[in-house]
Parts: C-alpha cells; structure tokens; sequence
C-alpha cells in the first residue's frame, strides 16, 4: 500500500522526461499519488474529496476552522482547483536554497501525512522538534514539535528561505473515503476504497470475518495531534497562488 514518497531531482526530472520540471531543479515535491492503491485512500483534488459538493466537510478537522474563515485558502472546494495529493500539478513542494542545511521530518498519522522542515544553520542546529537536531537525534522525541509559527510556513510552496514549514497531504476517514469515491465509476480502486470503509463501519474488516481484506489502513493509524491550529493553506495552495519565476528547471539551466 505505498503510496508516498518525496521527490528530489531524480524524481521531477523523470516525470516528463526531456521537458521542462515542473519546478526548479532544487524544489523537493512532496507526492501522494505516486501510485494508487486500493486499500489507502487518496484525496487528489479538494473538490474531488469533497465530493465534488458546494460545501465544506473533509478534512474533518477542518470543518470548524472553514466555519470561522468561509473565504480561506481551501475552504471553497467548488470554486478553487487545489491539489491536495501534490505531485506534478500539486503545490506541495519546498525550495531549497544552495549550501544550506535542513532538516525533515515526516510523520504518517490517521489524519495524513505531516511534511516538517526547518533550517538548522538559522536554529543553532537544532530543529522546532525537541531532540531533533542536524547531527544527532535522540532516541526517543515527544510526540509531535514546536507549532510553527511563521506564516510563510503555513502554506504549500515554500520559500528557501522560511525557516520553519509544515506541508500536510490529507488522509481520508471511512466516511470520506465514501464520499470521495462517490463521485467515481467503481472499479479496483474507488469500488475497494468504499467497500474497505464500509467494512469498518460495520466491524467486518478482521481476519476470518465477512469483508477480511477489505481496507481503509488509514483507520488503523492513531491520530498523534500535529494538527497545532494549522489553517487549511498547509494542504495546498491554487496552482495560481504558486511562484512562478522557474529559472532553473531545464537541463540547459540546472547549474543556476
């Protein structure tokens, strides 16, 4: 069931080999949808895990945070086009300047996946996770980090220069994964999204029982509470919202 991965230089430079990146050469994408898989549902688009609907209800831990600011970033599923799975369309990539040092961090939680990054050489060496630092890492760390404060942090597309970022890629409960496969033909992947969440809804998803094998994985993960008050902009931002100065993504240009 992978179906995560962060991609460097070999990654985005194979999307589309011989064309342009879809970003610099030193931006390092955070992708979701590499590959599907019938028993880890994705979100792919907000409209898409929202059912394609004019109303706000996944990700659930959002919900009152869309109440309280109806106009954010990601609050208008039906009106903006935001990737949440990143990859070659999505927002969901971190510049990184040359000779600097960062640190990452990436946590995978019932509520999805939590890209943290920092830059050491602006914290002593150190990161905002107690006991994660450039050189060294404790055995054992709290649960989750400092919540990060900078604003340039909370949003997908991050800047070289921010010194601390979080980037989540969103999971999908068995309620969501039912909405989000709603609005999809049933085959191998959205028809077993649905059935592994109708499963564990009813309490036939064990070994030996009715619908065994039939899985949403993400409801076996427990929920570590990364979620600081994040607004919703740290699940992507509008293709248009992103920079736009790609000075260095051909093979004619890779040694800005």
């Amino acid at each position: 069931c992978w179906n995560w991965e962060l991609d460097p230089v070999e990654g985005t430079a194979g999307w589309s080999p011989g064309k342009p990146l879809s970003g610099n050469i030193n931006m390092l994408y955070s992708t979701n949808d590499a590959q599907a898989s019938g028993c880890m549902p994705m979100a792919y688009g907000s409209n898409q895990m929202n059912g394609l609907r004019t109303q706000f209800s996944f990700p659930e831990d959002f919900r009152s945070y869309c109440a309280a600011n109806p106009q954010a970033t990601g609050c208008k599923p039906w009106e903006e086009k935001i990737s949440w799975s990143g990859g070659k369309g999505g927002s969901h990539r971190f510049e990184n300047l040359w000779d600097e040092p960062y640190l990452f961090a990436i946590v995978v939680d019932a509520k999805g996946y939590w890209i943290y990054r920092w830059r050491t050489a602006a914290l002593g060496g150190k990161s905002g996770w107690t006991g994660l630092e450039r050189f060294q890492a404790a055995r054992t760390v709290p649960a989750r980090p400092n919540a990060v404060k900078d604003p340039r942090g909370l949003q997908t597309d991050v800047p070289g220069d921010v010194t601390e970022a979080v980037i989540l890629q969103p999971a999908l409960s068995a309620e969501g994964s039912c909405l989000r496969s709603s609005i999809e033909t049933v085959d191998w992947q959205f028809g077993a999204d649905a059935l592994g969440a109708i499963a564990h809804e009813l309490g036939e998803d064990g070994v030996g029982q009715a619908y065994e094998g039939a899985q949403n994985w993400w409801l076996h993960f427990v929920d570590t509470k990364q979620n600081a008050g994040y607004p919703l902009s740290i699940a992507g931002v509008p293709a248009g919202a992103m920079k736009a100065d790609l000075t260095c993504n051909v093979p004619g240009s890779f040694t800005c």
